[in-house]
């Protein structure tokens, strides 16, 4: 079983990539966010079984506390009622309920390791004070405590493996490669850039510099009309949703899709795919400077050219395809930055097997297998 209380029963890494391919071994229920377009049954009834897959809801609609506390009163029902021979959280919010759940069942029980949580509380700015040096302590410790009961860990980045301790007894490194989703495309849509219109996808905040992709686009804008922006995925906060609203109201060249409260992983591949250009604004971060981008991967391997922070990391990984120009959003000057994309010849050099899922599939295959 692969379990989650916020992100969604269709996501990219629990669903297309760990779902899919642990499938081919036996049965997999999913216990995730009731999303649109999966087959969703409540917890008190059987799920639906699709290719082998059962999905069941950890909660709809928006994310309350209540429903947060309900959902874990839910996953421990779920977990007594279909007594799963794996459990893999993909989420440090359901380890009081595997601890708790390890009293009555020697199920092996792995933690997928997606963030660092502890990082994301106390360098991003979504909590404050006091209580967000208390919160990331308690995070911690829920972590450096399941070594108690969690039989082994996956990590979704490298850099995790120096970052954490709590994991060392048992671990895999199994990182965020592309899983070819299931949508209308070929070679004629990894064309080679004639316009200039941008993407920006995935998590819309600040901390991924949504702001400065916005501002770029309207200096852009300024030397070059035929410049647009597509804003699309989910936004952190009710907040920023309406002030990328207010903002945006005036400018018809930047346009916004953003879920309720999700958008599905296929339309944030289609809009990859339909652009010319993947702007990755992210501002440096101790939280993300050293890990890899999904969205990084995706463009590499549908062959999209992106524009990115400076990121050494970053530029390594791009280079050998000259994937990418590399830029500082808040410095470089609009009409220089659009020669740079008019003249770059980008991808001399196809990416290969080494940004595909399949290797990593194998990886997560195996490992689980040796449990």
């Amino acid at each position: 079983m692969l379990a989650s209380v916020l992100k969604p029963c269709n996501d990219t890494r629990m669903y297309e990539k760990f779902g899919l391919s642990l499938t081919k071994k036996g049965e997999m229920f999913i216990f995730g966010r009731a999303s649109p377009t999966a087959q969703i049954q409540s917890v008190d009834k059987n799920a639906t079984i699709s290719n082998r897959i059962g999905f069941y809801d950890s909660l709809r609609g928006e994310a309350t506390k209540a429903k947060r506390i309900i959902a874990w009163f839910k996953f421990a029902a779920l977990c007594f009622k279909i007594k799963p021979d794996i459990i893999v959280t993909h989420c440090p919010e359901l380890l009081p309920i595997l601890a708790f759940y390890r009293l009555f069942s020697k199920c092996k029980m792995v933690y997928d390791v997606r963030e660092n949580y502890y990082y994301n509380i106390l360098y991003q700015n979504n909590y404050k004070g006091l209580f967000k040096r208390v919160l990331a302590g308690v995070l911690r410790l829920l972590e450096q405590g399941s070594k108690l009961y969690i039989d082994a860990y996956l990590l979704a980045e490298q850099c995790y493996n120096q970052e954490f301790v709590f994991h060392k007894k048992k671990f895999e490194i199994i990182e965020n490669k592309y899983a070819e989703v299931e949508i209308q495309h070929n070679q004629s849509n990894l064309k080679s850039p004639s316009a200039f219109n941008f993407v920006y996808t995935g998590t819309i905040s600040g901390v991924n510099g949504i702001w400065q992709a916005i501002k770029l686009i309207q200096k852009m804008y300024a030397v070059e009309q035929k410049v647009h922006l597509k804003v699309i995925g989910h936004i952190v906060s009710n907040e920023l949703r309406k002030n990328l609203q207010a903002y945006l109201a005036d400018k018809p060249y930047i346009e916004l899709v953003a879920g309720s409260p999700l958008v599905a992983h296929k339309k944030i591949v289609a809009a990859i795919l339909e652009s010319d250009f993947v702007m990755l604004p992210y501002r440096s971060n101790k939280s993300t400077a050293s890990c890899i981008p999904t969205k990084l991967y995706e463009c590499l391997a549908l062959r999209k050219p992106m524009l990115i922070q400076d990121n050494l990391l970053w530029q390594k990984k791009c280079e050998p395809y000259n994937a990418a120009v590399f830029i500082d959003y808040e410095k470089e000057k609009p009409k220089n930055v659009l020669g740079l994309l008019k003249s770059t010849k980008f991808y001399t050099r196809l990416p290969k097997e080494e940004v595909l899922w399949q290797s990593e599939e194998k990886k997560l295959y195996d490992f689980i297998s040796e449990l």
